[in-house]
């Protein structure tokens, strides 16, 4: 009787430290980051633009210092500014919220006249950097 109680203990003591693991690893920021094409009205009109949006599934909030698009060449490009719309950066993103921001499609391109491919990024103040991962083909 006391090597079953004692088999038993064991088996929810090692199921207890599992999941002590388990929590500790789905603890903390989560972020997720998309990229997709937009259209933003603004008193001179209707412009294309790209938005890179960042979303917060996780436990804790994290601060998003950086933004901007990766080229598939691998070329970062990070953005300063943004168009009116965009939420601030740096930002905390707290749980379970998103933040978003807006670049003009010429500025993405700058004098290319080709094919471009781009992935969105934010960086956070850890030091990670999180991209979307789908491409977006801009085409002339």
């Amino acid at each position: 009787m006391a090597l079953a109680l004692a088999l038993i203990a064991n088996v929810l003591a090692i199921a207890a430290i599992i999941w002590q693991f388990l929590t500790w690893r789905w603890s903390g920021p989560k972020i997720k980051v998309s990229v997709h094409l937009s259209a933003v009205g603004e008193p001179g009109g209707l412009f294309e633009a790209i938005r890179v949006v960042a979303v917060n599934d996780g436990r804790f909030a994290t601060q998003i210092i950086a933004w901007g698009v990766i080229f598939a060449s691998g070329t970062i490009f990070p953005f300063p500014g943004s168009f009116q719309g965009s939420d601030a950066c740096p930002i905390t993103l707290d749980p379970k919220h998103r933040a978003g921001w807006l670049a003009s499609i010429p500025d993405i391109k700058g004098g290319d006249t080709g094919i471009i491919r781009f992935r969105g990024f934010v960086g956070l103040a850890t030091g990670e950097t999180m991209t979307s991962k789908k491409f977006v083909t801009l085409k002339n």
